[in-house]
């Protein structure tokens, strides 16, 4: 889809981006900017299904559009010798039996915490915050891969777009 179907920017990062980092103690400007960015770009701030290209079914979900194939090997590569970090990030999961498609699209608290903790395991540095070619570099080397279909170009766009007209710097 190529319409702006969601969450208005400001409550986004107000209501669950800067709490949600916060809380895990990984927040700062430019980690707040790039999921956000992460977030325009991947569903347009609210697509929680994404259709995937070459007749693949459809499986990433929510606004970062995370695949469960990744939780899954994000749990065994990394949380399961990081138990602090499997303990914290579980503690998101509402107790509710919900397949962990449904979690991905409808739990905004869970995606972000997940989404942090994602880029969080890439050795690199997070760009400058005020550095948005460095930031959609880092989205694309480290969250689509050289393969994907996503470009920086597309990023630095939607950033445009949907986030920096309605982006709050304070809180």
């Amino acid at each position: 889809m190529s319409r702006h179907v969601g969450i208005a920017t400001d409550d986004l990062v107000r209501d669950v981006l800067r709490p949600v980092l916060a809380d895990l103690g990984l927040a700062s400007p430019a980690a707040e900017r790039l999921l956000v960015g992460t977030a325009a770009h991947e569903s347009l701030l609210g697509e929680l299904r994404q259709n995937a290209a070459g007749g693949r079914p459809g499986v990433a979900r929510g606004i970062y559009q995370i695949e469960p194939w990744v939780v899954d090997d994000f749990a065994r590569s990394w949380l399961a010798y990081r138990p602090a970090w499997r303990d914290r990030l579980g503690a998101y999961l509402a107790p509710a039996p919900a397949a962990l498609e449904v979690r991905l699209a409808g739990d905004l608290v869970y995606q972000t915490a997940l989404a942090r903790l994602l880029y969080y395991r890439v050795p690199a540095p997070l760009p400058a915050a005020d550095d948005l070619v460095g930031l959609a570099r880092y989205w694309k080397d480290h969250w689509n891969t050289a393969a994907g279909a996503g470009t920086v170009e597309k990023w630095l766009a939607d950033w445009r777009r949907l986030v920096a007209p309605f982006y709050r710097e304070a809180a």
